[in-house]
């Protein structure tokens, strides 16, 4: 796509005044926005793979996905190569638009004619997708008399007003002011989720009813060898099946590296799930996240289910 670079100036230039991020003194960038839709009619109980080119002339920078479906598995690979999850879940799980789409945590950089993937299995129904983003123009801040008049700042590109921050926007996050967590200098992040195997295809944790009650169960998200991984928050989804009429799963968290989380078992799904926490997790490359579980309060008949889920960065150190 083509764009008049006059336009995007005057965009620049009022874009600048709402308090947006912008990047250092003497660079700024106008975002446009513009989405990608995938979808797949191709019913099949095998995996098919459909894939979308990234088109224009810049950087088109992800930052959402809105998808319908429910029995259908998915996996998205992003155009760096890695995978957006790191097995396949239900598309269910994250289906959802406005409000209730899935929002990436840092927009995902997509350089042009690169290619964006998902992998679909046992696609019953069809699937539609729309990834939605912009694209990033980056721009010289205009120095001169004639602009200095015009925009009224003077001899200095940023307005004078909220001076505590480099970009002067007081909603930005925490961490754009020092506070809260950011990448330690020396190394990089990029953001993930790992997620536990889903108990729909057996390889998960199932309490099978009474018989289970009081007994203990374990659940493990081993952490791969490349990379550290720093959890922000985590997810739990605990599912059940018609005939269950009551039942908790509680759970203990650890690291088999010795550290523990809680000293005893809680109900996380009710009480952490889905809280950003105080501190950053920091887990070493080849350690492994448990949790130690146990159904309480059980009553009916039939199954209960859980699934975890552990947002946040992979680190590694830069270069490497």
């Amino acid at each position: 796509m083509k764009k008049d670079s006059q336009l995007i100036l005057e965009a620049d230039w009022l874009l600048s005044k709402c308090g947006r991020p912008t990047p250092p003194r003497g660079l700024s960038s106008v975002y446009i926005p513009h989405s990608f839709l995938l979808q797949t009619l191709d019913l099949t109980s095998g995996q098919t793979t459909i894939e979308k080119t990234v088109t224009g002339d810049t950087t088109w920078m992800l930052r959402a996905i809105s998808a319908n479906g429910v029995t259908p598995y998915w996996q998205v690979i992003l155009p760096n190569g890695q995978p957006l999850v790191n097995q396949s879940q239900l598309v269910q799980e994250v289906a959802g638009y406005g409000s209730g789409r899935l929002v990436m945590a840092k927009e995902v950089p997509c350089p042009p004619q690169s290619k964006i993937q998902v992998r679909i299995t046992a696609a019953s129904e069809p699937v539609q997708m729309l990834f939605e983003g912009a694209y990033c123009y980056y721009l010289k801040l205009q120095t001169g008399v004639a602009y200095e008049r015009w925009s009224g700042l003077r001899a200095n590109p940023l307005p004078p007003k909220y001076l505590a921050h480099p970009n002067q926007n007081i909603l930005a996050p925490c961490w754009m002011h020092g506070v809260g967590p950011s990448t330690p200098a020396g190394y990089e992040d990029s953001p993930f989720t790992y997620v536990s195997a889903p108990p729909v295809l057996g390889y998960g944790l199932q309490f099978t009813g009474p018989s289970d009650i009081l007994q203990f169960a374990t659940i493990e998200i081993p952490i791969e060898s490349a990379s550290d991984f720093v959890v922000r928050r985590f997810h739990f989804d605990v599912t059940r099946d018609a005939g269950v009429t009551g039942g908790s799963i509680l759970a203990r968290i650890r690291a088999a590296s010795g550290h523990v989380f809680s000293d005893d078992y809680m109900d996380v799904a009710r009480y952490i799930g889905g809280a950003p926490f105080a501190h950053d997790w920091w887990l070493k490359a080849q350690d492994t996240i448990i949790l130690d579980l146990q159904l309480v309060d059980f009553t009916g008949t039939g199954q209960m289910y859980m699934q975890v889920y552990a947002e946040g960065v992979k680190r590694r150190k830069a270069g490497a």
